[in-house]
């Protein structure tokens, strides 16, 4: 392919963020750019490639950009939101978001999105009627089962939990995070053995997710098998913290 057009560099931008290579993308993008300065997608491909690079200061001019250029993509306003999040800027983080649904109310990922910051603020009815809202607009988003799960879970709604839990689950197997909440109701239930089942499920899809790795290495020091807890206690020293607690678009 011959690099010299933004629509082939756009292209190679695309196959290298596909992959994974975003340092390889933002080059292509800004290559991109440089050839078209109008063409909205670069701008807008480069804002998220800067998301996944962890520079969301850089990638917010970049999707003010791309929004100057077309004011119709709902992403935009979408990520915008996102990135006033991710910098603790709540009013601005939910005017955008808001923004989005204004100009298609339809765009369910801005109501899940709108709940998470409600959560986040300690609102949680608030939170609450955004996640219904998203799965009432799309009853087979993960995010926002898993979210408002979650949500029961933390204030005592522990039936409601389960359920959204094993809907998840059942929509997407592979989910470790909801494997490893219900393993941990079951637990609390009473249920040794059917939390130890869905914890050894949770490590199955996943085997570095650190919180089933927790509730095991704690479960078996429990029962007194210190040599399993110990050889969990070293995995999780491999591989650090993670977070899954809230999914975001």
């Amino acid at each position: 392919m011959l690099m010299n057009t933004a629509e082939a560099w756009l292209q190679a931008g695309h196959e290298a963020y596909d992959l994974g290579d975003f340092d390889e993308a933002l080059v292509c993008y800004h290559r991109a750019v440089e050839l078209a300065p109008q063409a909205e997608a670069a701008h807008y491909d480069l804002g998220n490639t800067l998301m996944q690079l962890g520079r969301p200061e850089q990638a917010l001019g970049y999707y003010q950009q791309a929004l100057m250029l077309n004011p119709a993509r709902v992403k935009t306003y979408n990520n915008i939101g996102l990135i006033y999040k991710q910098l603790q800027r709540w009013e601005l983080a939910e005017s955008w978001f808001r923004e989005a649904l204004k100009l298609d109310p339809s765009y369910f990922r801005a109501c899940n999105n709108l709940a998470n910051l409600f959560c986040t603020l300690g609102q949680g009815e608030r939170a609450e009627r955004w996640y219904l809202r998203c799965l009432c607009l799309e009853p087979g988003h993960v995010p926002a089962q898993f979210n408002l799960a979650r949500y029961y879970q933390q204030s005592g709604r522990l039936n409601e939990a389960s359920r959204l839990f094993g809907q998840v689950v059942s929509l997407d197997p592979d989910h470790a995070p909801a494997w490893c909440e219900l393993g941990n109701l079951a637990e609390a239930a009473g249920g040794d053995t059917e939390a130890l089942a869905c914890w050894e499920r949770a490590l199955q899809t996943n085997p570095e997710h650190v919180p089933t790795l927790v509730q095991l290495a704690r479960y078996y020091r429990r029962l007194g098998d210190l040599p399993r807890a110990e050889a969990l206690y070293v995995r999780l020293q491999r591989w650090g913290s993670q977070s899954g607690e809230v999914h975001p678009n």
